[in-house]
């Protein structure tokens, strides 16, 4: 990560790019905290994008998400080996929903050197960091603003970009820091108007009007865009299901990961109460990660007619599991499940169910991006977990391999190494898929 960091930043200075950090740069190039926010004139987007691709590729670290709104450019970087992701934010303007209240040209001009990287004069970091809590959320953090009024006390806010922002003004955000204001809705829609006759007086109103609508159309476009990723994993009971899906979830617990939330399934979505509760047994928990070991008594094969009941009444689970997914697409949401309806196409009790159903299933219910067959030796996914027979395991293999062949989004991962090594393999293997 140093190396990467440290690298990229020289590129810049080397290349001339005209850029600084916003905000956050304490640590860097050593340590992320957070996204790292770099302004950057307009003319040296390309050049500072092409830069980040480079150096980026260098180290591994692969391009997996982008995403373009008016003034804003951001890229998301992600390495398989070392599971982290850097977050680029660039800016080429300084705008709240097409009103521009700083001028990037005139921001620049106000920087100075940490480490080896531009980064912005403290008056000029302490404006945008009030201003983008001000105006974006309309409220302060009561940590944040403490941190501000620190800062305030100590450099005071930049005040020479006079075009959009005047001395009243400064005068207003330095009393809210100074009383400990946090919750500043009132204040803020005020100042937004203000701010867009200020924008008509400097700008005009056809170029405000149509740097509003610009900045709609763009916002729109890309909030439509899907951002979430859903994998399935699939494997005899004893692969690692199970515990490779808490390491992709604590990984986004974490922050490391280029998916910000997640959503786990466990067989199914759980909308419909299960047929055992209906019958009186106990019910059924989708959503609880079990690490328990049970030996499970090997019935037969359930009867044709109990196949049809059972996997005719979970389709419409799954069906109404489309509602589900669709409220995570547009966002980074990894969605991960350790067990789903395939599993009826290799369980030994579901041995003689219907083609017919079988069809039904794979064109119609919710499919997802990436599909994970864990393989290992038979032996070994029976030394982990003693559940079923050695021989079951291995046909429960040969169904799933004859199962993934009609799938079109799936990959194996050998799952015989060290569970770490496992991991970083499904790593690679999504990686490739989300960067196609």
């Amino acid at each position: 990560m140093n190396k990467y960091l440290i690298e990229l930043f020289n590129e810049l200075n080397n290349k001339n790019v005209n850029y600084a950090v916003l905000r956050g740069y304490e640590t860097l190039p050593y340590k992320i905290s957070h996204d790292i926010d770099i302004g950057v004139i307009e003319s040296d987007l390309q050049k500072i994008v092409s830069i980040l691709l480079d150096v980026s590729n260098k180290y591994e670290y692969k391009k997996v998400f982008k995403s373009k709104r008016k003034d804003f450019y951001q890229l998301y970087f992600y390495n398989a080996k070392n599971g982290y992701c850097v977050k680029f934010d660039l800016w080429t303007n300084f705008t709240y929903k097409g009103l521009q209240y700083l001028k990037i040209d005139t921001i620049l001009l106000n920087i100075k050197f940490h480490n080896n990287i531009r980064v912005l004069d403290d008056s000029v970091e302490l404006l945008l960091s009030f201003l983008k809590e001000f105006l974006h959320n309309g409220w302060i953090r009561e940590d944040k603003c403490k941190i501000l009024k620190e800062k305030l006390n100590i450099y005071g806010f930049y005040n020479k970009d006079s075009l959009y922002i005047d001395n009243i003004d400064i005068q207003d955000f330095s009393n809210y820091l100074e009383k400990q204001k946090f919750d500043l809705k009132d204040e803020s829609k005020k100042f937004i108007k203000k701010l867009f006759w200020k924008n008509i007086k400097c700008n005009g109103f056809i170029n405000t009007l149509n740097s509003m609508f610009d900045y709609l159309y763009k916002y729109i476009k890309d909030k439509l865009r899907k951002k979430s990723f859903f994998i399935v994993l699939i494997g005899p009971d004893g692969s690692g299901k199970t515990t490779l899906s808490k390491m992709m979830l604590d990984e986004i617990k974490n922050k490391t990961s280029c998916f910000t939330s997640s959503y786990y399934i466990h067989g199914r979505f759980g909308i419909l109460p299960n047929l055992s509760t209906i019958i009186g047994k106990d019910k059924e928990d989708t959503k609880e990660m079990k690490f328990d070991i049970q030996k499970q008594k090997l019935l037969p094969p359930y009867s044709r007619l109990k196949i049809w009941i059972y996997m005719s009444y979970y389709m419409f689970d799954f069906i109404i599991g489309y509602f589900k997914l669709f409220r995570y697409r547009f966002n980074h949401t990894l969605i991960v499940a350790d067990r789903y309806f395939y599993d009826y196409f290799y369980h030994v009790h579901f041995k003689r169910y219907p083609k017919v159903l079988c069809w039904i299933y794979l064109k119609l219910l919710p499919k997802p991006d990436l599909t994970i067959f864990l393989k290992a030796d038979a032996k070994k996914i029976y030394k982990r977990k003693q559940e079923l027979p050695i021989s079951v395991i291995k046909e429960q293999q040969k169904r799933i391999e004859k199962l993934i062949k009609k799938l079109k989004n799936s990959v194996e991962i050998e799952t015989d190494k060290t569970i770490n090594e496992t991991f970083i393999d499904i790593k690679k293997g999504i990686l490739q898929w989300m960067i196609r």
